[in-house]
């Protein structure tokens, strides 16, 4: 499995995505029509949700995907018994929509600055080793956005603070406030703050919490107005606050 940024969204919704195959046949099987088509619902919406993560990671994944299909038809075309002048017609848009194709799988995609691969995983493990402190991940730093997190005891603690700040902005409401509850936030704070509370070893904490986090950037806000806002903070240890 992808273990950063979009690839890791995708490997997590393809699990799920799996999941809900699994329990529409299973439905199906049982004669639960209503149930089967509860679960079809949910794996659309899943599905739209992969492809326009797909369009993000690859912005010609769908253009190789066309051209792989119309491959395969020609060469189904090629197969069948026909007059010389339909065949070299064939062959020669076949060869066009290689050509195409092989241009696409070449094409360089943007790569990821070396070191930041998986910043995620390794600004948790400096805090789990205590060689970093008061770690805050900036989602938009203009409207002061941030999750602050704090390790203790095989717990990592996530809070989302200035939640009513954030409210009258407009930039939370109480839709957004209760997808935060369902991924398993709950209030603190008379309601100024929302806290997480995992537990685990590190690599399920960092896992747990990186999937978490990225359902909400895209469930939630749906990657609004975040490019060049996002930014981890922290203090060394070696250092004064």
């Amino acid at each position: 499995m992808k273990e950063h940024g979009i690839e890791f969204l995708i490997a997590q919704y393809q699990e799920e995505q799996a999941r809900l195959k699994v329990l529409i046949n299973e439905s199906m099987a049982a004669d639960e029509t209503l149930m089967a088509h509860y679960h079809a619902q949910a794996l659309y919406l899943l599905n739209r949700k992969i492809q326009t993560l797909q369009t993000i990671e690859d912005r010609w994944h769908y253009e190789k995907l066309f051209l792989q299909s119309r491959i395969h038809d020609w060469e189904e075309k090629l197969d069948q018994d026909l007059p010389e002048y339909l065949r070299q017609y064939f062959n020669e848009v076949l060869q066009d929509n290689k050509a195409q194709l092989e241009k696409l799988l070449l094409a360089q995609r943007p790569k990821i600055p070396v070191g930041k691969e998986n910043l995620f995983d390794q600004v948790l493990e400096n805090l789990f080793a205590r060689k970093i402190k008061n770690v805050r991940l900036f989602v938009k730093k203009s409207d002061n956005f941030y999750f602050r997190f704090s390790y203790s005891k095989d717990t990592l603690n996530v809070t989302l603070p200035n939640v009513k700040q954030l409210s009258k902005k407009d930039f939370l409401n109480e839709d957004y406030l209760e997808k935060f509850r369902l991924f398993g936030f709950s209030p603190a704070d008379n309601g100024h703050m929302l806290t997480l509370t995992v537990s685990g070893n590190r690599n399920d904490l960092i896992k747990k919490v990186k999937t978490i986090l990225s359902r909400i950037i895209f469930d939630v806000f749906y990657f609004v107005d975040f490019e060049n806002e996002s930014c981890f903070e922290y203090v060394e240890t070696s250092q004064r606050q």
